[in-house]
């Protein structure tokens, strides 16, 4: 199974493909953000054009496993790119 992982932050979002047995990733290069919505959808477009049946999403936690700011903005996204995929 093929995993999109996606690494997301305030500017630039950043890709990774596995190989078709999940074990070793494999950068794609970056997005530029631009919204939660239109980044999403693209996210969604290159999981389907690359084939990846799970896409992964990097969220960062504080000391205490709180999410922090970004890591808010992580779920968020994820909760959009729901709209986009199965």
């Amino acid at each position: 199974m093929r995993v999109l992982a996606v690494d997301p932050g305030a500017k630039h979002i950043g890709l990774a493909i596995s190989d078709p047995t999940g074990t070793i990733a494999n950068p794609l290069g970056t997005l530029k953000h631009v919204s939660r919505a239109l980044d999403a959808a693209v996210i969604a477009t290159k999981a389907r054009e690359l084939g990846a049946e799970l896409i992964v999403i990097g969220q960062s936690l504080d000391e205490n496993g709180r999410p922090t700011l970004e890591g808010r903005r992580a779920a968020r996204l994820a909760s959009a790119l729901r709209a986009y995929t199965d």
